[in-house]
């Protein structure tokens, strides 16, 4: 009594219904033993004892029990927010439409998780369990506990009505029901949608209303889950013994009698009870065990139900569409539409199986060839005219004209009851060469595959053979399978694909990635285009898209999808018996294992349509909540992120790229980490976008932003501040350089004016002296002779005194000639040229200043340089000498149009002139450039700098001569 009180208290705290519109399956009900079944233990990190199951907005699985709360993304357990509840043994779940979890455990607490927010309610003086949680169409918000049920009002649980409950049910039609606790007790109270206040009713019409039709004598004893609809309408009810499966044949009322299908403990299951269940919206369902936690998945090939003790079965598909199948040890069995069917007198070890060109199938064993259509076996002996030596069929195949070509080492054709070898008499491969594949050409005659790539064709007679081998470009190694194609075969084997017609070059069929078929024992083209091959690591497709793409240029590598054991496809398939695939009706393909026989509908291949959530879970070990804010100095980013990919979680894919540093996506596989390196301080952005099984991306990538803090010496204001401060010192440098010169050049000019001072104090006034003396003995001297002579030094003398004055005045920075730069160029030109000479045009560009005296002789000097160099020297017939005037630069330009500069010299004279010119350039600390003009002519440019050029007004000398450091 009390293990059966524990399993109705169980079978009370969990809920998890989905609207059913129809009980009645629309197609065949797909036996528990064809669902693809994985087990989660404590090995993998999975919780035990879970009693709630829920799958929230973003397709995240929630595990509720007495360890705590678990997320589940199809790879991993995370029970980090356990820790954050209240109490860790978890009755109930809910995941709202809006996305958060509700999460009810045994002691009366409710939390509310929405974003990583956690807020924990009570029901006031209700202290029992949680048992359900239930959501309306009209967003309202219900919790039942065995006292009473409350409904959520925004801000507190509110008691609505008084129990004791035993469980409540949503109905599609938007009404809650509840059901009585007491076991005797038949009623329910029902909830409609708008409406205020319970009204009573009975259990029954709520199951009614729960499931859409009438009748609930189905429900087992045993029941300690609530029932869970799967995508093809039947019921799957947890229980004290495992999983029972319900479902009805016609669509009357669920009190007829149901098909029961049981899955305990001896089938597989991982525990003895079933204490939850859930569908997620993958259409995959899930069970939990004291000690476990289950998947149950339909994948996309259906197994045949064979002994299980078969084993390398052979198969052929007849012209009704039936499969046939040998059994390697024991008989042959035909699958149609009446079910299987046994053969127990097409005897045993049957090791190859063909299709005849009548529709009826052919195998060969160690009893001889044995011809089957449905109603009848005949017997076709092929020994003793089989040399004895060889055994082991590898090949079969009826040719157009009813003979049938079996491999065993060499060929054989059997025809009018004799065997015959077809070897090199024929001109086909003999020993040691072995026949492993056999089948009708698309116009007529045979295809035969021999191992070594080797290839041959033949008529049905055996005449006109050619055999075909690496010299023609063949290289598969052993050749296992063979299909026929437009006057052409592919052909395949222990390596690659080949497609071969006589007299074209072979094509290779190259898979994107550089990916290998190998061991391939069956190949199969189909009617829209598509190819399939068996091989050893699984069943390739090549899609149509992609065979149209490389039927037009050989040279495109193709798309291709691998199926496995996780899509339901049992076993592997070495190289015998082949084929391991044949086309059945329809769209069906079979394919052999080693151990069994499944199927695949390829015009209805089952897809997972559902667009997985990428999630970003930590970046540097920190849970991620919005924008990310990470110190100065960071330079790492680890970042973890996954979706719940629930079917083949495995081949999950993942794609992601950090704006800021990368602009293109990086398709990572199922890898769910990501490390950056050397990263700087700025804002980035992590983009991540994942794929399901069947390659349906995200609908939107999620974004997370990273800002990384900067030191202060790595903001953006103090690389600005260091760029404006390098700047103002190249500045500063550029005015003290400047500032050099013109303190140089005053220092030049006041050490002129003591000269002068000096040459007047001393020298002038002595000559001045001399002159007197001179004047007052010429003025007493009589005779003429003597008095001329002493006239003619004093004139002279009086000379030197008027020079030196000059010369004085020079020195002291004034001129006794007013004259302009450019009236001196333009006198010294006409003095240069004379009459009929080259045409000077002298101008100036911006206000006129004067120039410092110190400067302005060695600037006429290098102009008037230049101006005879172009006249005398150039011939050139037309001058133009133009003097801009600008505030930071003077400049002189000096343009002809007469030779041009010669730019080698036939002689070794140096040129005295540029010379000078250049060094009187260097002593201003200006730039001459002297460049032909085209198409003739030379354009010189001097440009002194200002401070250099212009003239220092009074006040400024005056200011500079006041300072100490000056003096």
């Amino acid at each position: 009594m009390a293990r059966r009180s524990l399993a109705t208290l169980t079978f009370l705290s969990l809920f998890w219904l989905f609207v059913w519109t129809g009980v009645a399956p629309a197609a065949p009900v797909t036996p528990i033993a064809q669902w693809q079944h994985t087990i989660f233990a404590a090995k993998d990190g999975a919780p035990a004892e879970i009693k709630a199951m829920a799958q929230d907005r973003d397709g995240f699985l929630w595990f509720g029990g007495s360890t705590g709360l678990f997320r589940f993304d199809g790879v991993s357990f995370d029970g980090s927010l356990t820790g954050r509840l209240p109490q860790q043994s978890i009755m109930s779940l809910l995941a709202a439409r809006d996305g958060s979890l509700w999460v009810g455990d045994r002691h009366g607490y409710i939390t509310h998780v929405d974003q990583g927010k956690v807020t924990v309610y009570s029901l006031d003086d209700d202290k029992s369990t949680v048992m359900q949680f239930a959501e309306l169409a009209d967003g309202s918000l219900w919790a039942v506990t065995p006292r009473a049920a409350y409904r959520f009002d925004g801000a507190r649980w509110r008691s609505r009505k008084a129990g004791p409950f035993m469980q409540a049910i949503r109905a599609p039609d938007g009404s809650l029901f509840l059901l009585s606790r007491a076991q005797d007790d038949h009623t329910a109270w029902r909830l409609g949608p708008g409406e205020m206040d319970f009204a009573a009713t009975t259990i029954e019409v709520a199951r009614d209303a729960m499931l859409g039709r009438k009748g609930t004598s189905w429900r087992p004893d045993t029941m300690i889950a609530d029932e869970v609809v799967d995508g093809e309408g039947t019921l799957w009810i947890g229980t004290e013994t495992g999983i029972e499966r319900l479902s009805w044949p016609g669509t009357g009322d669920t009190s007829d009698e149901p098909v029961k299908e049981s899955y305990s403990r001896a089938d597989g299951l991982g525990g003895a009870q079933a204490l939850a269940t859930l569908r997620d919206r993958e259409g995959n369902f899930w069970v939990s065990t004291p000690a476990t936690i289950e998947q149950f998945r339909l994948g996309k090939f259906r197994r045949l139900a064979l002994p299980t003790d078969s084993y390398l079965p052979a198969i052929a598909v007849d012209g009704r569409g039936h499969l046939w199948a040998s059994r390697l040890n024991d008989t042959v069995m035909e699958f149609g539409g009446d079910g299987a069917r046994t053969w127990p007198e097409a005897g045993k070890r049957v090791g190859v199986a063909a299709t005849g060109t009548d529709g009826s199938v052919l195998m060969a064993g160690s009893g001889g060839l044995v011809r089957m259509d449905g109603q009848a076996v005949a017997h076709i002996p092929l020994f003793p005219s089989i040399r004895m030596g060889d055994t082991g069929f590898r090949a079969l195949a009826q040719a157009r004209d009813g003979s049938v070509w079996v491999g065993i080492g060499p060929a054989y054709r059997h025809k009018d009851g004799d065997a015959r070898l077809m070897g090199v008499e024929v001109g086909l491969p003999d020993r040691p060469n072995h026949l492993w594949a056999i089948a009708r050409r698309t116009d007529h005659g045979l295809w035969l595959a021999y191992n070594d790539n080797v290839l041959a064709m033949s008529e049905d007679d055996g005449s006109g053979a050619r055999v075909f081998s690496s010299t023609d470009g063949i290289d598969v190694g052993h050749i296992y399978a063979i299909w026929p194609h437009d006057g052409g075969v592919w052909i395949t084997g222990q390596r690659g694909v080949q497609f071969f017609r006589p007299g074209q070059p072979i094509a290779n069929l190259r898979l994107r990635g550089g990916e290998v078929v190998r061991e391939a024992s069956g190949i199969v083209q189909r009617p829209d285009g598509s190819l399939w091959i068996n091989t050893i690591h699984g069943l390739y497709r090549i899609d149509e898209a992609s065979m149209a793409a490389w039927w037009r240029s050989h040279d495109n590598d193709v798309d291709y999808e691998r199926f496995d054991e996780r899509d339901g496809l049992q076993g592997v398939r070495d190289s015998r018996p082949a084929p391991s695939i044949v086309p059945g009706a329809g769209g069906l393909l079979w394919i052999a294992s080693d151990t069994g026989i499944a199927s695949i509908d390829t015009d209805r291949i089952p897809r997972n349509t559902v667009a997985p959530v990428a999630v970003v879970q930590e970046i540097n070990g920190n849970a991620v909540d919005g924008r990310v804010e990470l110190p100065a100095g960071s330079r790492r980013l680890d970042i973890v992120y996954s979706a719940p990919v629930l079917g083949v979680p495995a081949r999950a894919h993942f794609a992601y790229r950090l704006q800021g540093l990368e602009r293109a996506w990086q398709d990572v596989g199922n890898v769910r980490h990501v490390s950056y390196t050397n990263l700087g301080p700025g804002t980035y952005r992590f983009e991540l976008k994942a794929a399901n099984e069947d390659g349906v991306w995200s609908r939107e990538p999620v974004a997370i932003d990273i800002r990384i803090a900067p030191f202060f010496y790595q903001s953006w204001w103090f690389r600005a501040l260091g760029v404006l401060v390098l700047l103002g010192l190249l500045y500063l440098a550029y005015l003290w350089r400047l500032r050099s010169l013109g303190v140089l050049i005053c220092a030049r000019l006041l050490e002129r004016e003591r000269i002068a001072r000096d040459l007047h104090d001393t020298l002038l006034q002595s000559m001045q002296g001399v002159l007197l003396r001179v004047k007052v003995a010429a003025d007493t001297v009589k005779e003429p002779e003597t008095r001329d002579k002493l006239e003619r030094a004093l004139r002279a003398t009086q000379d030197a005194l008027a020079e030196g004055r000059r010369k004085i005045v020079g020195l002291r920075g004034a001129r006794e000639d007013t004259s302009t730069l450019a009236e001196r160029l333009q006198a010294y030109a006409t003095d240069v040229t004379g009459d009929g000479g080259a045409a000077v045009v002298v101008s100036t560009v911006g206000q006129s200043r004067s120039l410092n005296p110190a400067a302005e002789d060695d600037i006429e000097a290098i102009a008037f340089e230049l101006l005879s160099n172009a006249i005398r020297h150039a011939q050139a017939q037309r001058v133009e000498v133009r003097m801009t005037f600008a505030r930071r630069w003077f400049e002189v330009e000096v343009r002809d149009n007469g030779e041009g500069m010669k730019m080698e010299r036939t002689d070794d004279r140096p040129s005295f002139g540029l010379i000078g010119i250049r060094e009187r350039a260097e002593k201003l600390a200006s730039r001459l450039t002297i460049r032909p003009r085209p198409p003739n002519g030379t354009q010189a440019i001097l440009r002194v700098p200002g401070p250099v050029a212009y003239w220092l007004p009074e006040r400024t000398v005056a200011r500079l001569r006041s300072r100490p450091w000056f003096r």
